[in-house]
């Protein structure tokens, strides 16, 4: 018996297809359309624009990595007003507000367009890896245990992990990076993560549980099990392959959504400092976390990033809570989540 059909692919595909076909009406295919962004979503509009005849196509990004993705040139976003543009796609499902201030502090006037509710849909249109039947054998997979979501955060040298003996425990992205500990399950949902630790990635033995558009860059493997991811959902149940997963700006967000999905009966988090103020060398567990070289953020940008984090964990929280699922917090520093606090040391036996 075939797979069925995933709902959230289905109605993002459609949800683009419309929108795009609605702002083409409105153009010409002589007209010139820069993409803001280059990611799986900003690819994706590139393309479908190419095949409805659209001959000046190209990406925008505020830093460019590289000059030329799926044969079509790349500009960086301060270039942009010398060019000859005549209309700005939104590139980002998640937030395509954020997108339009940047245009227009960068002095860029043209037309911007972007797709309502974008949030809600898959954020890899192109392509759909997920296997139906290695997700609905996550399901209630370790009913009844106590779950731990653990984030990389500079307090997680205060509760380390591998000092957990009991329970199921998640961790993702720069976890690969503390030799002794091992996740019983590992989530990638960043790009930059493969850039940075591949090597570390492909030898971890856990299963990793990755979201949907990083197969073109990660490949297929018994050990990886892809999910379509979005930024949000209004969903009280969890249906990973129907409806998606929502990442909520943060990964303990997906660590939560799954958590539940897989029959926890109480989740502790930990390592979660919700904090990104000073120094971007210091909001890590390990100095080295990110080789690239990492300034200060400005404080209004780094309370966008908490506040948004908070919202997204919070959302998540209220799902496991809706289905009977206590959620605390091990975290030994003040993250302005506002969830139970509790001693680290009591959950790790």
């Amino acid at each position: 018996m075939s797979a069925p059909h995933s709902h959230i692919f289905e109605e993002t595909r459609k949800a683009i297809d419309t929108w795009l076909g609605s702002v083409l009406s409105e153009l010409t295919a002589s007209q010139s359309i820069a993409v803001f962004g280059a990611g799986a979503y900003a690819r994706y509009l590139a393309q479908q624009l190419k095949r409805e005849g659209v001959r000046q196509v190209f990406f925008t990004v505020s830093v460019p990595r590289v000059t030329i993705l799926d044969d079509t040139s790349v500009i960086a976003l301060a270039e942009l007003q010398h060019q000859q543009v005549d209309v700005i796609l939104a590139g980002s499902l998640a937030e395509p507000e954020g997108q339009q201030l940047a245009l227009r502090q960068a002095g860029i006037e043209q037309p911007f367009y972007a797709l309502k509710g974008g949030a809600f849909l898959c954020s890899e249109p192109r392509d759909n890896p997920c296997d139906f039947e290695q997700l609905s054998a996550l399901e209630n997979a370790h009913r009844g245990q106590t779950f731990f979501a653990i984030g990389n955060g500079p307090s997680l040298n205060e509760t380390p992990p591998e000092d957990i003996k009991s329970g199921i425990r998640l961790a993702g992205n720069g976890i690969v990076l503390r030799k002794n500990f091992i996740p019983d399950y590992y989530f990638l949902l960043e790009e930059r993560a493969l850039e940075h630790w591949q090597p570390q990635i492909q030898a971890l033995t856990s299963p990793k549980i990755i979201a949907s558009h990083l197969h073109f860059q990660h490949g297929s493997g018994s050990d990886r099990i892809y999910f379509p991811a979005c930024f949000q959902s209004n969903s009280n149940s969890v249906d990973p392959y129907q409806f998606g997963i929502p990442s909520g700006g943060t990964i303990i967000s997906t660590m939560l959504h799954f958590a539940v999905y897989m029959g926890a009966k109480q989740i502790v988090i930990t390592g979660v400092d919700n904090n990104y103020c000073g120094d971007q060398k210091q909001t890590h567990f390990a100095p080295g976390y990110y080789t690239e070289s990492r300034g200060r953020l400005e404080d209004e940008k780094a309370q966008q990033m908490a506040l948004r984090q908070r919202k997204g964990i919070l959302r998540a929280v209220k799902v496991a809570e809706i289905n009977g699922i206590d959620v605390v917090d091990a975290t030994p520093v003040q993250n302005n989540l506002g969830l139970k606090k509790v001693n680290f040391a009591d959950f790790i036996k």
